[in-house]
């Protein structure tokens, strides 16, 4: 008896609008984390090019350059070896 009276008193129309809102609320919420995952994926590609690129040069460089920045040649052939995802 009590379930029949609630609903009952549930308007079509009102569920109907609910459940339009809950599905907005859904979709935007959904982008809204699809966004900061692709801005956080994006972040993690620079931080891996700049990696690989300054490895690149780090490899490249002289004795002379390696002695300015205060490294050995083993120690600038340690780093440079590194794959880019390693920090």
């Amino acid at each position: 008896m009590f379930r029949n009276d609630c609903i009952n008193t549930i308007d079509p129309k009102q569920g109907q609008a609910f459940a339009a809102i809950t599905r907005k609320s859904w979709l935007r919420a959904g982008i809204t984390l699809f966004v900061a995952d692709f801005k956080a994926l994006m972040g993690l590609l620079v931080t891996w090019q700049r990696r690989a690129s300054s490895r690149r040069m780090l490899a490249g460089m002289d004795n002379r350059q390696l002695r300015d920045m205060g490294l050995t040649r083993e120690q600038a052939h340690q780093e440079s070896s590194r794959p880019f995802w390693r920090g």
